[in-house]
């Protein structure tokens, strides 16, 4: 179940994009939708330019999230994640966290300051 984190990522909504799976020893592949989120770190030479990727479960997909955010594309937004390890902690997924269905039904995704 996942924990509340606390854990925003501010910037640019970018709109989503779906990455399929490489085949599986049966020859299945698997979609996994994911949303990107424009923001900027301060670098050695000024400000450079990231896309952080937050993978759209499959519960929030049935759910509609994806299309409600699409009309936040080319928006800033602040949207909650959660991360998860994996390889020993090696590596790391970050999702969208499910407090964003509270967020898009009781009030607009909460604009960056």
């Amino acid at each position: 179940m996942e924990q509340p984190t606390g854990f925003f990522i501010r910037g640019e909504y970018m709109g989503t994009r779906i990455a399929q799976s490489k085949p599986d020893n049966s020859g299945q592949t698997k979609d996994t939708l994911y949303c990107g989120v424009k923001h900027f770190s301060e670098g050695k030479y000024g400000p450079e330019e990231h896309i952080t990727e937050l993978c759209i479960s499959k519960g929030l997909t049935e759910k509609g999230v994806a299309a409600s955010l699409h009309k936040f594309t080319g928006k800033m937004v602040e949207l909650p994640f959660f991360e998860m390890k994996w390889s020993n902690g090696n590596g790391k997924t970050l999702f969208l966290a499910n407090d964003v269905v509270n967020q898009l039904q009781h009030q607009p995704v909460k604009a960056a300051s």
